[in-house]
């Protein structure tokens, strides 16, 4: 019989996303689309620093409600706590990735009374704008549907996306920004959101 843990927010936050399961077929080629990012770009020397400090300070007051259960041991393996389906693209990476990271994301965020959902940007304010062209892969809407956050997503095992954002900030960080430009001109996002950076 398998062991059920249930989490509350904060445990849910800390569960490592499953391994995918890519299947013997997939695509191979690169996503990367010549596009440059034209917006400011200034460093955040202490990224994760900040983030483990925001969300293990002492100042936040965790809802302590059940809001997942997950299924370990003797039995879990066929259970939905694991990773499951087979990936061949990014469209089969955009559906893992809403299932195992943006609904808990959202749930997590709606537990800790944050007005954020994460979604496809056909159902934010902006994309009911005529001339919109781009499309994120996925964003955080606040309860106007306006866009917070925009996200874009590329599969793991194409050669070209492997490395790509670490040397492209690596490039950033000791002056050469034109190959993060690229990385985050994917799509152009302030035309296509408005967004300020």
């Amino acid at each position: 019989m398998p062991n059920v843990a249930r989490l509350a927010a904060r445990e849910v936050l800390l569960q490592p996303l499953p391994p995918l399961i890519i299947g013997p077929n997939h695509t191979t080629s690169s996503a990367i689309h010549r596009v440059d990012f034209v917006g400011t770009l200034v460093p955040w020397p202490n990224f994760e620093g900040d983030a483990i400090a925001a969300f293990t300070s002492r100042t936040i007051t965790w809802n302590t409600q059940t809001i997942d259960v997950t299924m370990s041991g003797i039995g879990a393996v066929d259970s939905v706590s694991q990773e499951q389906l087979v990936l061949g693209d990014e469209t089969g990476l955009q559906g893992r990735l809403n299932e195992r990271l943006s609904r808990p994301i959202t749930t997590c965020l709606q537990a800790q009374g944050h007005l954020l959902r994460v979604g496809d940007f056909k159902a934010s304010s902006e994309a009911a704008r005529p001339g919109y062209s781009r499309v994120p892969d996925l964003v955080v809407l606040d309860n106007s549907a306006a866009t917070k956050v925009v996200g874009e997503v590329k599969t793991p095992w194409a050669p070209e996306h492997v490395d790509m954002l670490r040397d492209g900030v690596e490039l950033f960080e000791i002056g050469q920004e034109h190959k993060l430009r690229r990385i985050l001109g994917m799509y152009d996002i302030n035309y296509t959101c408005g967004l300020m950076y």
